[in-house]
């Protein structure tokens, strides 16, 4: 591909993961536990040997749930992320209760503490996705303002 100025660039859709600690209902993790392709990661050596260093820049745009990572972790990652970069945290509740009716086993604590650090520690991109459900359609406005204050 190129972009307006001719310059050729790559998109590369990478999911080192699919691991994850959630048991969402509707999953295939949840749904399809045997299937083969889930609940693998790439390793560090596998994606180094496939991904040599000859372009100087990477954007990374990030999905997560943002459970069970520390405040230090989220240090860090805003420490390493730039302007060009997004943090998509997919959450669905406005507090642990309502996040846990669809996002079973998430940690909220550490979800906001993961927006609040990469919004207020980064300068990438930070954005809080929600799916629309019975449980949480009278609250957006409670989630809105959760996001903003995050």
């Amino acid at each position: 591909m190129y972009n307006k100025y001719g310059w050729q660039f790559y998109h590369w859709h990478i999911e080192p993961s699919s691991k994850c600690s959630l048991r969402c209902p509707r999953c295939p993790r949840t749904e399809l536990p045997d299937t083969p392709w889930l609940n693998k990661e790439l390793s560090l050596e596998q994606f180094q040997s496939t991904f040599t260093p000859i372009k100087p820049t990477c954007h990374v745009y990030t999905i997560t749930n943002g459970s069970y990572k520390t405040p230090t972790w989220w240090e860090q990652f805003a420490d390493i992320s730039n302007e060009y970069d997004t943090v998509n945290f997919s959450v669905d509740g406005y507090d642990q209760e309502s996040n846990n009716l669809y996002r079973v086993n998430n940690n909220f604590k550490s979800i906001m503490d993961g927006m609040r650090i990469m919004g207020h520690r980064s300068s990438a991109f930070v954005n809080w996705a929600a799916i629309y459900f019975s449980f949480n359609q009278d609250h957006t406005n409670a989630i809105v303002d959760l996001a903003n204050q995050n």
